[in-house]
């Protein structure tokens, strides 16, 4: 008899309160595990858009950078003969009529936008406005290669040939025969900033975008081109030879500050103005795309215009400022 209720009591189950506590303990792993992976989740993306943050940051700061570096730059093409020894020729301003945002290498527009059409600082007309300046680089070219691998190409991936300023540098020769062209090649290429909306994850997200616009087109054109999002402000400020002992800069100047610059003497010339210019500090702020602080709390820092901001939506953002030389704005050089 005894052994028939040992049975009876082992096929009964488990009571109602082991299971609810077995439900208790379950729920709380599962509870666990959700928060783990939610919050692993958040990590994840959080390192995620930093590094995107970064990479945009460092991309578009190493692209401008490698254009300022560019900026007055001429092929070294010269005459041999028996009574002209090789010389190496100058930038010059190649477009018709000689507006002033070409007589140098280099022309910035203060907070406001550079018009191709009418070769002018303009007020910035998009909506919301861009906290951001205009930078015009310009150089020449007499190479030969394709636009994949040569530097024939502007800033939009088009052939410059195009260019009214190109009709009689170029010739006979285009992108693709291989051939130089008659005369180095004019290549002007500006960058700005422009509004742009991104979708991601079903979020739409309002930013600013690095954007550039080039001058393989005739007639020119004012459309700039987006590049890398996430720009929130862009700032350049100029560095212009004092004098011609040092050939470098005593301070950045807004661009309408060395407009007013005088014309000094360098070397053999003179040089006033835009051709004084021989740094350029650039400086961006660069966002992520989403909530990228672990810690909602607020924070502070110091913007491009120097000025203190603080913000609080989880937003991460940071500022990258480099100063590049201007190196080809230099007729000749001082020995060590």
């Amino acid at each position: 008899m005894s052994h028939i209720s040992s049975s009876r009591r082992l096929s009964s189950g488990f009571s109602l309160v082991e299971l609810l506590v077995a439900v208790a303990i379950n729920l709380v792993v599962v509870v666990a595990a959700a928060y783990l992976y939610l919050g692993t989740r958040e990590s994840q993306r959080t390192l995620t858009e930093r590094s995107s943050m970064f990479e945009n940051g460092s991309y578009a700061l190493e692209m401008l950078g490698r254009e300022i570096e560019n900026a007055g730059f001429y092929p070294t093409i010269g005459n041999e003969g028996a009574t002209k020894a090789n010389v190496v020729p100058e930038y010059g301003n190649p477009v018709a009529g000689t507006p002033a945002a070409f007589n140098a290498g280099i022309f910035g527009c203060n907070d406001s936008l550079f018009q191709p059409s009418t070769s002018t600082c303009v007020t910035h007309t998009a909506t919301p406005v861009p906290p951001a300046d205009a930078i015009v680089i310009n150089y020449f070219t007499n190479d030969s290669l394709s636009l994949d691998v040569g530097q024939r190409a502007d800033c939009q991936h088009r052939a410059v040939d195009a260019d009214a300023a190109n009709a009689v540098r170029a010739g006979a020769s285009t992108a693709t025969t291989g051939r130089k062209p008659t005369m180095p090649l004019f290549i002007s290429n500006r960058y700005t900033l422009v509004p742009t909306t991104v979708n991601i994850e079903g979020q739409t997200i309002s930013t600013f975008s690095l954007a550039c616009n080039g001058n393989g087109v005739n007639p020119q054109v004012d459309t700039y081109q987006p590049i890398v999002t996430g720009i929130e402000q862009m700032r350049f400020r100029y560095g212009a030879m004092s004098d011609q002992s040092t050939l470098q800069p005593s301070q950045f100047l807004a661009p309408a500050d060395v407009t007013a610059l005088l014309t000094i003497p360098v070397g053999t010339g003179s040089r006033g103005a835009w051709g004084r210019v021989v740094a350029v500090r650039a400086c961006l702020l660069v966002r992520s795309m989403q909530p990228a602080r672990l810690s909602r709390t607020s924070y502070t820092l110091t913007d491009c215009n120097g000025t203190s901001q603080t913000y609080s939506d989880g937003v991460e953002r940071k500022v990258f400022t480099q100063i590049f030389a201007v190196k080809n704005m230099l007729t000749f050089t001082y020995g060590i």
